[in-house]
């Protein structure tokens, strides 16, 4: 498990682009470079024509370096666009758990043959009391305790960066809940492609759950 944490490059593909900043100031020159790249620096996705359901991801891998003296000289960038390792599905699959205490778990069934893909998760506690274990079950199991999950607050499972990421999140406050999870928790959160997954989500009250992944490919 936990092979997309590698970013090993697939179907790899580079693109140069080169413009010009047909400014005379230095240092309306040099304002201008850092717009381009922190717009290049965004990174994105690449839809194929082909197959408009999977994409690429797009990272800048070359920045331009700048002459103070040639304002005519051509810059240029370098964007690479790469499966990460697999083929990833442009559209989520995406679910609802409305209340854990009356229904905690949820068959899902997430297109693609790679053998795993990460769940992400928004649970808010709904109940009247605070929430201070937590229990996922899906191709793994993730425990936390010692928690302390207001009603109204959430906790957001995530893989913005590309890691797995656990926060509980309320309207001043954003913070960590890994250093709660137990020591026989697994790794990641993850889902099996291809087969019927069993999302089940344990808490101490009534819990809202929203759900989404992609299908991934080898």
């Amino acid at each position: 498990g936990g092979l997309h944490l590698l970013r090993r490059q697939r179907e790899q593909l580079s693109l140069r682009v080169r413009f010009l900043i047909e400014e005379y100031d230095i240092a309306a020159r040099h304002q201008l470079l850092h717009l381009v790249a922190a717009w290049a620096e965004a990174g994105g996705v690449l839809t194929l024509h082909e197959d408009g359901k999977r994409v690429l991801r797009v990272v800048c891998t070359q920045y331009p370096a700048m002459s103070t003296l040639n304002w005519l000289e051509t810059l240029s960038l370098v964007f690479t666009a790469f499966s990460c390792p697999y083929w990833e599905d442009a559209a989520e699959t995406s679910f609802l758990m409305p209340n854990t205490s009356d229904a905690p778990s949820k068959l899902l069934a997430v297109p693609g043959d790679a053998p795993e893909t990460p769940l992400n998760l928004l649970i808010r506690n709904i109940g009247d009391a605070a929430i201070t274990t937590l229990t996922i079950s899906a191709a793994g199991k993730i425990s936390f305790q010692g928690l302390t999950l207001a009603p109204g607050a959430a906790i957001r499972i995530h893989h913005d960066a590309g890691v797995f990421a656990a926060e509980m999140v309320s309207d001043d406050s954003t913070v960590s809940i890994l250093p709660y999870r137990t020591p026989e928790s697994a790794d990641d959160l993850l889902l099996r492609p291809g087969v019927l997954n069993e999302i089940r989500v344990e808490a101490g009250s009534a819990a809202f759950v929203s759900g989404r992944c992609k299908g991934r490919y080898c």
